[in-house]
């Protein structure tokens, strides 16, 4: 489940840059989270990718943009094809932050991502099918709640978009 959402606005409407806020339930999570928990987190994020196919997107995006770890823009612009999505609006922008401190990377980097060949060997054969994605799964955004069992994971701090169900895994 995710936390209920209390309140929301901007800081100041006339302003939208200058940010906005939002007031969510207070839940208190359980500190343990064992092998079983992992595993239902698994199936309940199987549960979520499976019954997105339903709203039958046909596109790879989201509708606003958001943000990774807190800082990082993630850009959601709508595209039909995902080996576009993922090389310009996903790898690129990661590959940008090295260009300054790591020119041999960017270069090298700028390089594969111009080449088919090189992602053929993953993207070659394979059907994706846009899936909604928690975006920025890892062990830090999910959680359990006290007392409720591994029934009662709560996956938060989320930057959703319509991708691969693989890039939810691969965080």
């Amino acid at each position: 489940r995710m936390p209920e959402t209390i309140g929301m606005d901007w800081v100041d409407p006339r302003h939208p840059e200058k940010g906005a806020w939002i007031i969510q339930e207070h839940i208190e999570l359980a500190a343990h989270f064992d092998e079983d928990a992992e595993r239902a987190v698994g199936e309940q994020l199987a549960a979520l990718h499976e019954a997105s196919h339903l709203v039958g997107e046909q596109r790879f995006g989201f509708q606003t943009d958001n943000q990774i770890c807190n800082a990082l823009s993630q850009v959601n612009r709508w595209l039909a094809d995902w080996y576009e999505f993922f090389t310009q609006l996903r790898l690129r922008p990661q590959l940008e932050l090295a260009r300054d401190q790591f020119p041999e990377v960017y270069a090298r980097g700028l390089t594969l991502l111009g080449s088919p060949v090189f992602f053929g060997r993953f993207f070659s054969g394979r059907v994706v099918v846009p899936t909604l994605l928690h975006g920025e799964l890892w062990r830090g955004n999910v959680a359990l709640e006290s007392g409720g069992g591994n029934d009662s994971i709560i996956f938060f701090d989320a930057a959703p978009y319509w991708g691969d169900a693989l890039m939810d895994l691969a965080l």
